[in-house]
């Protein structure tokens, strides 16, 4: 019986070929779309899920608040927090540190420069899970001058993994003072996957850290209790109540710091933040990779379920709008003995096929498009090997099988046999409105993603086009690798003569910091007279830095020769606004509390984008640089921009020698923040114009089925005078009506939901009406280019043609 049912269900797909193509057609971009996108979300959710037991492990990040109001939001804390919970918190069974080792690593004569390199506790390996290659995972890294390194690396260094008691060095600086530290390898693991929140490819002991922190006038790395720049972790014991443990931190913070908060009247919390959480929850400044967005990847996970239920909703769609041509067969089939649960079982089947041969299709199309789509949306996992995967693929097809095929089939099967055969069977009014309303669906489906797509475009051009407050284009930067020596000022000054002797070189400025750096030196700060303090941030600079990015002073003046301003400082704007003062001018000679220091405002800049858009104003403290710097910022001509690059070099190289020639360039360093909005609103327009398609081969289908289930009255009509415009009007009343409604379904929909996107962006723009005129026109023009071809052709066909048989 069942190769009865499968025989019948394909001859009926292979007689209507046409309606057939869409439905799978609608079915396969529907499918494979939801599965691209499942994949992207999967692996969104599934960041440090590979790491043992990581429903243990934790973050601790830091919070202070003054006055109830949120003053400080740091991923990273103290030193000292790390050994003093795992000493008083009976339910932590370990903890470690982390902080970045800034420097030039050094194999031989070999130079090179690695982003994710740190000094970490001997803990660290097992609660990150690491897997190891070679080595003890609890202590490679527990003495001095020993670390591990990744397997990448460890190939890149020394073109093999087996690498135990091979040396490398870290060429590092901090006071002016040069420090190159041998570290014999203890350990080699595997590389970390991608979606971590945490990327490692160094880990160097901790304690060699610490020895080196111990100088006199260095703040203390294993006992300071207000150096907030240490990532630090702990596992919980299994079975660990979490809110003993939160409720055991705030005593540690009375206990510890409780005196110096009191001091300035401020509070503080330690926040637990569970690790498979810190990717797309994160809303912490100086993470250690740039976090995730969760709402752009439910907004994508939301177009992946349109696209796929448009598909289905195509297939409802003509399969009941046909429901009057299959009529006879139906009541036929009873009249010869077929009963209502035979039928069911045979158009189910049908629906079946289809939807079966569409999912192979959607596996072909995922399988040729997701290395390209892997690439663009920085996935570098393919789950068509994961058990899961398959898991959701296959309840992808069943349920979609089911939601597509019952209500049809329930249709088709109910038919009465006596009612069709004389032939006065139509087409139910619950059918009726059923197929508009999910018709309606699609128009406003289709506006919507329309509509959102120009948002987001006019977003991200906003963010692009706006004055950002300095000058960006055409500016070399070259990062020190922080390798110091007591010369250093000097030399950077000789770098910078060296520089204005080039013709191509317009100007050069040394700095702590540069627009789009967002690693910067938060501190509080509060007028000598106040008792309220205010966290800023702190950027080092020298006497050009303003002038060559065009930052303008709009009171007090700029650093200068002229003055002694190692006790000076420059604030901005914002600055000047939390400290509660309006008029720029009311700020000069005014003293500060800097970091305990009492220090002068000698000027006030313009606020300037330190970071992208998505954030507000930084409220900024520019003191004058002194013995460390970080970054060169050079200003060129861009003719013949290979040789004064490779010119550049050769000075640096020869005033520098032990560090490396690592430059970028300003405007993609800055842009870069904007590239993960980029990503979203392309992903976003592309999926949303495969929804558009699928929907509008659905309309095609439709109209074509209407055409052709009108052609007598057409014929009629133009025998009685109907012109061809009178007639194509006839055929599109019901979708403009149907359009119309869809309309004024999005607007409020889409104004509500995208008004809740843009509050993540603290400069962003209105959204205005001319998106939902620019919205209906491009649906319009969608609409009217599907149907116009089919809607003419029956306007025009030749009416004996319809009426010679009746």
């Amino acid at each position: 019986m069942f190769i009865n049912y499968l025989r019948a269900s394909l001859r009926n797909i292979l007689k209507h070929k046409t309606y057939s193509f869409i439905n799978v057609f609608g079915l396969t971009i529907g499918m494979a779309v939801s599965l691209l996108i499942m994949q992207y979300v999967w692996f969104e959710y599934t960041y440090d899920k590979m790491i043992p037991d990581y429903d243990r492990a934790y973050k601790i990040s830091l919070r202070r608040y003054q006055d109830n109001v949120l003053k400080t939001n740091y991923a990273s804390i103290y030193p000292a927090v790390a050994p003093a919970v795992k000493s008083e918190v009976p339910e932590i069974e370990s903890a470690g540190r982390l902080i970045i080792a800034e420097g030039v690593i050094l194999v031989g004569d070999q130079k090179y420069i690695e982003p994710k390199i740190y000094h970490a506790d001997a803990s660290i390996p097992e609660i990150f899970g690491l897997h190891m290659l070679a080595g003890d995972q609890r202590h490679a890294i527990e003495e001095p001058a020993t670390a591990m390194i990744s397997e990448s690396l460890a190939k890149k260094y020394f073109g093999s993994v087996n690498v135990i008691g091979k040396t490398i060095q870290l060429s590092s600086g901090t006071m002016g003072i040069n420090i190159l530290e041998t570290y014999e390898i203890r350990g080699v693991f595997q590389d970390r996957a991608s979606h971590t929140h945490f990327p490692v490819d160094i880990l160097f002991s901790y304690k060699t850290y610490t020895r080196i922190t111990a100088e006199p006038d260095i703040i203390q790395a294993e006992e300071s209790w207000t150096w907030a720049d240490f990532h630090t972790y702990i596992k919980l014991k299994p079975n660990a109540d979490l809110a003993n443990v939160q409720a055991k931190l705030k005593n540690l913070i009375n206990k510890y710091r409780g005196e110096r908060l009191r001091q300035r009247n401020m509070t503080e919390e330690w926040v637990l933040r569970p690790v498979r959480e810190i990717h797309l929850k994160s809303g912490f400044l100086f993470e250690a990779a740039p976090e995730g967005n969760a709402t752009m990847v439910n907004i994508l996970a939301l177009v992946g379920l349109f696209v796929l239920g448009i598909g289905w909703i195509n297939y409802i769609n003509l399969t009941t709008a046909r429901a009057t041509e299959r009529a006879k067969e139906v009541g036929i089939r009873k009249t010869a003995g077929a009963t209502r649960s035979d039928l069911l079982t045979q158009f189910v089947i049908e629906s079946l096929v289809l939807n079966a041969f569409a999912f192979v299709l959607a596996l072909i199309v995922v399988e040729m498009s997701f290395p390209y789509v892997a690439h663009w949306l920085g996935i570098s996992a393919d789950f068509t090997g994961n058990e899961l995967f398959w898991s959701l693929a296959l309840l992808t097809l069943v349920i979609g099988s089911g939601l597509s095929s019952i209500y049809p089939a329930l249709i088709l099967s109910s038919f009465q046999p006596v009612t069709i055969l004389k032939g006065r069977f139509k087409n139910s009014a619950i059918g009726i409105f059923l197929r508009k309303g999910l018709l309606t669906f699609q128009f406003a489906a289709a506006m919507a993603m329309i509509a959102a797509t120009l948002i987001v475009y006019q977003q991200i051009m906003f963010m692009r086009n706006q004055q950002l407050g300095f000058e960006k284009d055409q500016t070399m930067i070259i990062r020190s690798s922080g390798s110091q020596s007591p010369d250093q000022n000097i030399k950077a000054e000789r770098f910078k003569t060296a520089l204005h002797s080039m013709s191509s070189v317009r100007g050069s400025t040394v700095s702590m910091h540069v627009p789009g750096d967002q690693d910067l030196w938060a501190t509080p700060v509060r007028l000598l007279e106040s008792d309220r303090t205010n966290t800023m941030f702190t950027s080092q600079i020298d006497k050009d830095f303003l002038n060559n990015y065009k930052i303008p002073t709009i009171a007090g003046r700029a650093f200068s020769k002229e003055f002694a301003d190692a006790r000076s400082v420059l604030i901005n704007r914002e600055a000047l606004r939390m400290l509660d003062m309006i008029n720029a001018d009311d700020a000069i000679n005014r003293k500060i509390i800097w970091v305990g220091d009492t220090l002068t405002i000698a000027g006030v800049v313009e606020n300037v984008h330190q970071r992208g858009l998505q954030k507000p104003y930084d409220p900024m403290i520019y003191r004058l640089i002194d013995s460390e710097y970080r970054y060169f910022s050079i200003q060129l001509d861009t003719d013949n921009l290979p040789a004064t690059i490779e010119g550049i070099g050769k000075i640096y190289t020869d005033l520098f020698p032990a560090d490396a020639f690592n430059y970028f360039f300003l405007d993609d360093f800055f842009d870069a923040q904007y590239r993960a909005d980029e990503r979203f609103g392309v992903t976003f327009g592309f999926f949303s114009l495969l929804a558009i398609g699928v929907a509008s081969m659905g309309l095609l289908g439709l109209i074509m089925f209407t055409a052709h289930q009108r052609t007598r009255e057409i014929g009629i009509r133009k025998v009685l005078g109907a012109s061809v415009s009178q007639i194509s009007l006839l055929l599109c009343k019901e979708f403009t009506g149907l359009f119309a409604l869809a309309l004024a379904i999005t607007v409020p929909v889409v104004w509500y939901s995208m008004s809740g996107w843009l509050l993540d962006y603290a400069f962003r723009i209105t959204i205005g009406p001319l998106v939902f005129v620019a919205a209906a026109l491009i649906g319009i023009v969608i609409v009217g280019l599907t149907i116009s071809y089919f809607v003419t052709k029956a306007a025009r066909a030749n009416p004996v043609e319809a009426l010679k048989y009746e």
